[in-house]
């Protein structure tokens, strides 16, 4: 699905629709921001279908402007990875003024519509993690700092299906405001001025220090939202900066249906740590994220619960306890059919007196059994003396089917090697 395009029926687009800049038509509005407008456009020549990034016009003639944004393309064209989009030609022109970039023509969402849209299940926001982190692992390895990392500057180019363990390829945008560790003493930011987005902003990027750390604590806050749903700081800018430089621990509600819910807070915890020293580097937080992914991956599975096999319920009516405790409940409810159902307090009363009994019940004719019969009846020396229960109220012993002895070893052996693996074996924490 193609984004969700503009009519571009708007007196402050830098270019009409139908426009050509350079070889390129303008064919209708993708998105804007405060320093561009990004147009789907065609190459009259080839028929070839892009993105064009123009600055508005305001910013077109600020020689400060106009260097960023051909700052971004430089830095897209040293990194050329497959998760961040690619930006193909620059173009200058002048009578009118026109500054823009070519970029791929993305199909998809952004992520931040993604999470609007539908929640990400475990796997899939460690897949987005994932994808994040090796593109940041390139980007840190040329030396270059995104710090504006956010659900906004990601693309999902493709449909999320819910039942898959991971997402379409996501492609990161908007290096305009990336950074080189040699830039940042000639071209900080002006005083007072914050460069970045304060939800996913780190503490020390207040302060104007950027270092990839700042990449890796937006990392995490992302991470949060895909898992909980919801931003992981939310409400006014100037109150969202303040909690921040407090660096007071930040409270992390993910759902208690996670699998591994402990596991994934002690990720986000370790990525926004306030102190940018104790965050992992991006080449650790890729193996963590690897290993986690696994983990859920093959990690122990709900089984629904079901009543004992038919064969099983078999053996267990031949035991002779279960006799027994059907016979013992049969007493029981026959004794209550005899007495009535009554109510509790005057289930409790007194038992009518022997004498009553007596009358109500014919004596019980002793059998007359002869000496050879006896013997044969009850061999010598097996007569165990049993105490006599009492007889205040009829108890059913409780039996369980006899697994343990079930006759099928095949089965049991079967059923001890299917030990699901532990989080131990895969990740150790």
């Amino acid at each position: 699905m193609r984004q969700t395009w503009d009519s571009g029926e708007r007196s402050d687009l830098p270019a009409e629709l139908g426009e050509v800049i350079g070889a390129y038509r303008l064919d209708a509005v993708i998105g804007r921001g405060g320093m561009s407008c990004v147009y789907a456009a065609t190459h009259l020549k080839l028929e070839r279908r892009v993105a064009l990034k123009v600055l508005l016009p305001g910013l077109a003639d600020d020689a400060a402007y106009v260097e960023r944004f051909f700052h971004e393309a430089r830095i897209v064209n040293a990194v050329r990875h497959p998760n961040i989009v690619d930006i193909s030609d620059f173009l200058e022109l002048e009578n009118p003024r026109r500054v823009a970039c070519v970029m791929d023509l993305l199909e998809g969402k952004t992520l931040r519509q993604v999470l609007i849209d539908q929640p990400l299940t475990e796997l899939q926001a460690l897949d987005v993690s994932m994808q994040l982190a090796s593109a940041l692992g390139a980007v840190h390895q040329v030396g270059v700092v995104h710090r504006d990392l956010k659900p906004a500057n990601i693309v999902v180019t493709g449909e999320v299906d819910p039942a898959s363990p991971t997402v379409p390829q996501i492609r990161l945008l908007d290096f305009g405001v990336a950074k080189r560790p040699e830039w940042l003493a000639a071209k900080t930011s002006s005083p007072g001025h914050l460069v970045g987005t304060p939800a996913y902003m780190s503490p020390e990027q207040i302060d104007g220090v950027v270092e990839p750390a700042a990449d890796i604590y937006a990392l995490g806050v992302i991470l949060y939202e895909m898992l909980a749903g919801e931003p992981l700081f939310a409400g006014e800018a100037i109150s969202v900066l303040m909690s921040k430089v407090t660096f007071d621990p930040v409270p992390l509600k993910l759902p208690m249906t996670l699998k591994m819910r402990e596991e994934f807070a002690v990720l986000i915890s370790a990525c926004i740590d306030p102190h940018q020293s104790r965050r992992p580097t991006i080449g650790e937080l890729q193996v963590k994220l690897a290993d986690l992914y696994a983990l859920v991956l093959s990690g122990p599975q709900t089984i629904p619960e079901t009543e004992p096999p038919k064969a099983v319920r078999r053996r267990a009516s031949k035991n002779p306890y279960v006799r027994f405790g059907v016979a013992a409940f049969a007493l029981a409810a026959a004794v209550m059919l005899w007495t009535g159902f009554e109510t509790p307090s005057t289930a409790i009363s007194a038992p009518p007196p022997a004498e009553e009994l007596a009358e109500l019940l014919p004596p019980l004719a002793e059998p007359e059994l002869s000496a050879e019969e006896h013997a044969e009846l009850v061999p010598e020396n097996t007569i165990e003396e049993v105490p006599s229960p009492e007889l205040t109220s009829a108890v059913v012993p409780s039996v369980e089917p006899k697994r343990a002895r079930a006759t099928n070893t095949n089965n049991n052996k079967s059923q001890r090697g299917a030990q699901p693996l532990t989080r131990d074996d895969l990740l150790p924490w």
